[in-house]
């Protein structure tokens, strides 16, 4: 198993304290929390995520929010987020390992992060797949292109 660690990224300023420590394998095992509840008393807006269903190449995905997603090798190893194309599933953390709820901008590029994996293994590109660094790349390509670029975003 090829593990990022996502100290060493971009993202890790705005997501996690130093304290913190996380990687992302391609292995889960989800502490189910079906409409989890961003809400925190110091965070001003409150956001609940539910899980819902979306179709990508004809196939029918099942996301699923959670308070944490963990490892399967290691219970106690968490992750922000976790797909399985051959179960049409993707899972998401809401909180980070030490309960904080994350922003939702993370959750957001967790989840457009594991559709990612879901193209490119559907494509049979398998090894690219398994890229982390390559799929977080792509991912935040996508996301800059249709969520942060209002402009473009706006023509379709």
């Amino acid at each position: 198993m090829r593990e990022v660690d996502f100290n060493e990224t971009v993202f890790a300023e705005d997501v996690v304290s130093a304290n913190e420590r996380i990687v992302f394998p391609r292995t889960t095992n989800v502490k189910s929390n079906n409409n989890s509840n961003m809400g925190d008393k110091s965070i001003k807006s409150k956001k609940t995520y539910k899980d819902f269903k979306f179709d990508l190449f004809g196939d029918k995905f099942d996301v699923h929010f959670a308070d944490a997603v963990h490892d399967v090798d290691d219970n106690d190893h968490w992750i922000f987020g976790n797909s399985n194309y051959s179960e049409c599933e993707i899972n998401l953390s809401t909180k980070s390992p030490l309960g904080h709820p994350l922003k939702p901008e993370q959750i957001k590029q967790t989840f457009i992060h594991e559709c990612v994996h879901m193209m490119l293994e559907s494509g049979q590109y398998y090894n690219e797949s398994c890229n982390e660094a390559l799929v977080e790349w792509m991912a935040k390509c996508v996301n800059v292109m249709f969520f942060s670029n209002s402009d473009i975003a706006k023509k379709f």
